[in-house]
């Protein structure tokens, strides 16, 4: 076992510590139990987080985290007394497509109210005037 993964699991087993959890580690991997609440996480030799699993009367309870070994999410599941409920899958951008999205979140915002005040102004300008074609 490496220097970084051993802080790593000495960093978790100090914060579920602080919490009140008795701490067991292995090798590459730490339990950390608090009455029926159970928590399992497991570490990639690089130190970074492989798996957060949480358990609830030893049955899978709320979120599965998973990652691969360059720290990058793979979907997350979520279990409710050991019955699979759904998978969140979380995508990672780069602040050049965060910024397009934002830009076009802005445009069509512009769009629709433009529209609206279109249609508000064409509606008063109707009701506002009377053109007599015929006397």
């Amino acid at each position: 076992m490496n220097d970084k993964l051993q802080q790593a699991l000495a960093k978790a087993k100090a914060k579920y510590e602080a919490l009140g959890y008795t701490v067991i580690t292995g090798n590459d991997e730490l339990t950390a139990t608090k009455g029926i609440y159970e928590v399992c996480g497991g570490y990639h030799d690089n130190e970074h987080l492989m798996y957060i699993l949480n358990y609830k009367d030893g049955k899978q309870d709320g979120k599965q985290f998973w990652r691969n070994e360059d720290g990058t999410e793979k979907p997350t599941l979520v279990y409710k007394d050991g019955k699979f409920i759904t998978e969140i899958i979380s995508k990672q951008i780069t602040y050049a497509e965060y910024k397009a999205i934002q830009r076009s979140k802005f445009w069509n915002g512009v769009f629709w109210i433009g529209s609206i005040v279109l249609f508000v102004g064409l509606f008063l300008a109707d009701s506002c005037f009377e053109i007599k074609l015929f006397d």
